[in-house]
C-alpha cells in the first residue's frame, strides 16, 4: 500500500561523482541521546499538543505545549528547569501558542490569536512584539538576521480550489513593511455533507534561514527564497522523481483512509469523499522541508498513505521517511533515513529534534545526534 520511497531517492550516475560539501548530513544516530515526555504518569512529562520543540545553545530543550499554552524547559539530563507562559492575555501568557524558536539565547514564541511574538530571556524577562496592521498572521517564522520578521496567513478561502495565502514583512518591533508574496495553500472541494480539503490536498510551507524567507507549494518541486533586505529571489529546484510517490496516489490514500476508519459509517463517508474527487487531481511533488542550522535543505518525499487530511497528516512532515538533502546552493547531496517514530521539527548543527507519538497518541520529544561529513564523494 505505502509508496516505496527508497526507490525514489537514488542519486544518478553523474551525481555520484560530484564532490559533496563539508557539513553534509549522512546519518541520524540511534538511540536518541535525550527523551522527555515518555512518562505520562509524571505531570511534568505529560505533554499535550507539542509544537516545534527546539534546543537552546546550552543544550537545554524547550518544549512548547499548545494544549497548555506553556513552554517547559528541560536540561541535558531531562530535568525540568523552568516553565514559561500559561493561558491568558497578559505579558508572557498565550491564547494560541502556535510555534517557538530560539534567537541566540532568547526563546521566541508566536501567539497566532494575539498576533504577537513573546521574547523570553534566560533570566525570565519578557518582551512582547505585536504585529501591527491588518495583515493576517496564522503563522510566523524565526526572526531574520537583519532583525526583521515575517508572518503569513490565509487571505481568502476557496470552497472549490486553492486557498490564497499572503506573506507579510515586519520590522523588529512589529511595524508593517508590506506584503512580500502571495501563494496558494490547501485545495478544497465539495463532497456529500460539506466542503473541505480534498484527500490529496497539497499545502504550503514557509521557512526562514539567515536573511531569506523560503516559500513552497507542494504541488511543485521548487522552493522560492526571498531575501528580506534586498527583495531579490532565487529558486531551489530538484528532480520530481526524487520526492514524488510513484503509482496511483489516489488509491494509496483511499486504502490508508479506509484502514483508519473506525466504523462502517466512517468508511462509507470516506468512500463518498473519494467518489466526489472527480477528474484529474494534481499530486504533491513533495510534502515538507526543513532548513538546518548550516543551511542544508531537508526535503520530505510525498507519501499519500502518510500525508493528507484523510490520514491525519496535513499538519506536519509525518514520522520517519527517507529525506533527500540539498546543499545550501540547491544541489542534491544526500539522503538520510529519519527514525520511524520521529517527526522532525528542528535540525541544528549536530542534533535533530522531533515529536514522537505512541500507539495511543501519547507525545514525547526526542533529540538525536546528526552525523555529518567533511567532504568526499556521494
Amino acid at each position: 500500500m505505502a509508496c516505496a520511497m527508497a526507490g525514489c531517492v537514488e542519486a544518478d550516475a553523474d551525481q555520484e561523482q560530484r564532490p559533496i560539501p563539508a557539513g553534509t548530513p549522512v546519518e541520524i544516530s540511534e538511540p536518541p541521546h535525550l527523551v522527555v515526555g515518555d512518562d505520562s504518569s509524571d505531570p511534568i512529562h505529560a505533554f499535550h499538543r507539542v509544537v516545534t520543540p527546539v534546543l537552546l545553545p546550552d543544550g537545554s530543550l524547550a518544549v512548547p505545549l499548545a494544549g497548555e499554552n506553556m513552554i517547559r524547559v528541560f536540561d541535558e539530563d531531562g530535568n525540568l528547569t523552568r516553565t514559561h507562559g500559561g493561558e491568558g492575555e497578559g505579558p508572557g501568557e498565550f491564547v494560541t501558542l502556535a510555534a517557538a524558536w530560539v534567537d541566540g539565547v532568547v526563546i521566541e514564541a508566536f501567539d497566532s490569536r494575539q498576533r504577537q511574538v513573546t521574547r523570553i530571556h534566560p533570566d525570565g524577562e519578557v518582551e512582547v512584539v505585536r504585529l501591527e496592521g491588518e495583515a493576517v498572521a496564522h503563522g510566523a517564522v524565526p526572526v531574520l538576521e537583519d532583525g526583521t520578521r515575517a508572518a503569513y496567513g490565509v487571505r481568502a478561502v476557496a470552497p472549490n480550489g486553492r486557498d490564497q495565502l499572503v506573506l507579510h514583512h515586519f520590522t523588529s518591533t512589529g511595524e508593517s513593511l508590506g506584503d512580500l508574496l502571495e501563494f496558494s495553500g490547501m485545495r478544497r472541494y465539495e463532497f456529500p455533507g460539506g466542503t473541505g480539503p480534498d484527500p490529496l490536498s497539497p499545502r504550503a510551507i514557509v521557512r526562514a534561514h539567515g536573511e531569506e524567507i523560503f516559500v513552497a507549494e507542494t504541488t511543485d518541486t521548487r522552493i522560492r527564497g526571498i531575501h528580506a533586505s534586498s527583495g531579490t529571489s532565487r529558486i531551489i529546484e530538484w528532480d520530481r522523481a526524487l520526492t514524488e510517490c510513484p503509482g496511483d496516489a489516489r488509491s494509496y490514500a483511499r486504502e490508508a483512509a479506509l484502514q483508519r476508519a473506525g466504523s462502517e459509517e466512517v468508511r462509507a463517508a470516506v468512500e463518498e469523499r473519494f467518489r466526489a474527487l472527480a477528474g484529474d487531481v494534481s499530486v504533491s511533488g513533495f510534502w515538507d522541508f526543513i532548513i538546518d542550522e548550516l543551511g542544508f535543505f531537508w526535503i520530505r518525499p510525498f507519501e499519500p498513505a502518510v500525508h493528507g487530511p484523510d490520514v491525519g497528516g496535513m499538519g506536519g512532515p509525518g514520522p520517519g521517511g527517507t529525506w533527500i538533502v540539498l546543499s545550501p546552493e540547491g544541489e542534491h547531496v544526500a539522503k538520510v533515513d529519519v527514525p520511524g517514530n520521529l517527526e522532525p521539527m528542528a535540525i541544528q548543527a549536530n542534533s535533530i529534534v522531533g515529536i514522537r507519538r505512541d500507539e495511543r497518541g501519547v507525545e514525547s520529544v526526542a533529540v538525536h545526534v546528526v552525523e555529518r561529513i567533511g567532504g568526499g564523494e556521494l
